[in-house]
């Protein structure tokens, strides 16, 4: 399978969805071949698809502490890691993002949004 290609889930067709999902029955999104890999490995050994998400962060530590803590709890968390990643990937494009923890990124190469504050605000004297 060449990187390029794609796969088109459909939304309507999982039973598990929340019925508000259900209303948008032309939702779909677009799985490469790497995120199914990482869904793989998420079911056979959670922490290590959190570890190539995430790489050595909090998520990891976290992730193993669930997995210890139960089998279910460290997919849960793995598979969630997964979905923000390819959500990442819509956003901002393929190489467009970078991870910045707790499940959550940003753009790469745009000026990061800044907020212009009144002059003296919080100040004291």
């Amino acid at each position: 399978m060449r990187h390029s290609e794609s796969f088109n889930v459909d939304l309507s067709s999982l039973f598990f969805l929340d019925h508000h999902l259900l209303d948008y029955p032309n939702i779909s999104y677009t799985m490469k071949g790497s995120d199914i890999l990482l869904i793989i490995v998420a079911v056979i050994f959670p922490p290590a698809a959190a570890a190539f998400i995430a790489g050595c962060s909090c998520d990891l530590l976290i992730n193993v502490c669930l997995t210890i803590l139960g089998y279910l709890p460290g997919h849960l968390h793995a598979f969630w890691l997964i979905y923000k990643k390819i959500r990442a990937e819509e956003k901002y494009g393929e190489r467009g993002y970078r991870y910045v923890g707790n499940g959550g990124y940003e753009p790469v190469g745009q000026a990061p949004l800044t907020h212009n504050a009144p002059p003296g605000y919080g100040a004291t004297n």
